[in-house]
């Protein structure tokens, strides 16, 4: 199969000119607050006019024709060197403004999570998407003391078993692990079989490392800070922050155990060009040694192409085996 990709940059097609002067094309796609990215490394050979810093790039790559889109990718560096002559551009999905990265100090009282977003995203120019179970999720009081819009967010996510990722003119949240998109959409599963991986490496987790996780949260009837436990045994977790409610302090430490669940539990593979993947796409893995086979979620997709064809870097996490 003959790898392929297009790129055009606002709605200009630039394929021709990259595809002569390529050396590589790197498109990375992560969860959470960090952003994809592009890295294009090319022949500078004819003094090529540097791309100007903010213009779009739409991308996508595939084989024989069948192209997947990736994203749009805004240019914020460029680089130069030589001998030999070569450039590099660099281009992120969703640049965090100087604003979502701005300390603020309020307080958020009496609405959903899907309306906290909304607004926040308003603030920035920007849409909100998330996962309709999400959207109702209910915050009493909650307060944004001396932190980012982006800190908070990520923040109330992690509560939430979510992820906060700023993508292209959206604010959004995707759920941990559930495989699907945040509009809802179930992402495919992809099965990755032994013979189609070149290397592997993984760790599996400690089972006894917590056993539960506490939350508390404040009774202001009873002018007093009630534990509430996910799990059960020890060791045992604790969560810092008091809740403002039971249920809200409840979905904390439940979240926070899976996460640990999943912190150390790991799986990295390299295996020819898969471009249909990305972060949080769930892949079966078959036929490597026992711990290891079993559904995982991606959280980090690296898609290479260059003279050699398209390789595919995964790391990938899991619940339980």
């Amino acid at each position: 199969m003959e790898c392929t990709f297009t790129i055009k940059a606002e709605n200009e097609d630039i394929t021709a000119a990259i595809r002569q002067r390529l050396i590589s094309l790197e498109l990375v796609d992560e969860n959470g607050i960090t952003s994809d990215s592009l890295r294009l490394t090319l022949r500078d050979s004819d003094n090529l006019n540097l791309p100007r810093k903010g213009v779009k790039l739409s991308v996508s790559i595939g084989y024989n024709g069948k192209l997947i889109p990736k994203g749009v990718f805004t240019v914020d560096k460029v680089g130069v060197s030589a001998p030999p002559p070569v450039m590099v551009i660099t281009a992120r999905g969703a640049n965090l403004s100087r604003e979502l990265r701005q300390p603020k100090n309020r307080s958020w009282h009496e609405l959903t999570l899907g309306e906290l977003l909304e607004r926040l995203a308003a603030e920035h120019n920007m849409s909100a998407k998330l996962p309709d179970e999400l959207k109702g999720v209910y915050i009493p009081h909650v307060d944004q003391t001396d932190e980012s819009d982006a800190h908070f967010l990520t923040r109330l996510a992690a509560e939430n078993n979510a992820v906060f990722k700023p993508n292209g003119k959206y604010l959004m949240l995707v759920k941990i692990g559930q495989n699907q998109s945040s509009s809802g959409r179930e992402l495919p599963l992809i099965v990755v079989r032994n013979s189609d991986i070149t290397t592997w490496r993984g760790e599996l987790p400690d089972r006894d490392r917590f056993a539960s996780v506490i939350a508390t949260y404040t009774d202001k009837a009873k002018g007093q800070e009630i534990a509430v436990t996910a799990g059960e045994g020890k060791p045992i977790w604790r969560i810092r922050r008091a809740f403002t409610s039971r249920d809200e302090a409840k979905t904390a430490a439940e979240s926070q155990l899976r996460r640990l669940n999943r912190r150390h539990a790991s799986l990295s593979l390299d295996m020819p060009g898969l471009p249909e993947v990305g972060a949080e796409s769930p892949v079966l893995i078959t036929g490597l040694r026992n711990g290891f086979n079993g559904k995982w979620s991606v959280t980090k997709a690296r898609h290479t192409i260059n003279s050699q064809g398209m390789k595919t870097s995964l790391d990938c996490e899991i619940k339980e085996h």
